[in-house]
Order: structure tokens, then C-alpha cells, then sequence
């Protein structure tokens, strides 16, 4: 019984970080393109650090 329950909470647990990694991505993704928007105006740094990614 006891086996069972920590199975399901480790899968519960990749689960959950799985999710945590995808929002994390998300999160920088949209940020990244909110600075690069703003800073694109007065610098020509983003188009530099796009090219390299």
C-alpha cells in the first residue's frame, strides 16, 4: 500500500516539475521578447543575441 502511494507521488512529482519547466520557459520567452521590444529601440544588442541562439 505504502509502495503504491510513493509511486504515484513521484510520477505526481515529475509531473509537476515538468510543468514547472514549461511555465519557466514560457515565462523567460515572454519576457525576453518584452525587453528586446523595449531595449531594440535605443540599442542594437537583442538582434545580437538573437542571431546567437
Amino acid at each position: 500500500m505504502l509502495f503504491i502511494i510513493l509511486k504515484n507521488l513521484c510520477s505526481y512529482s515529475q509531473m509537476i516539475i515538468g510543468y514547472g519547466l514549461l511555465w519557466l520557459n514560457v515565462m523567460k520567452r515572454m519576457s525576453f521578447t518584452c525587453w528586446r521590444r523595449q531595449s531594440s529601440v535605443t540599442e542594437g544588442l537583442p538582434t545580437v543575441m538573437t542571431e546567437k541562439q
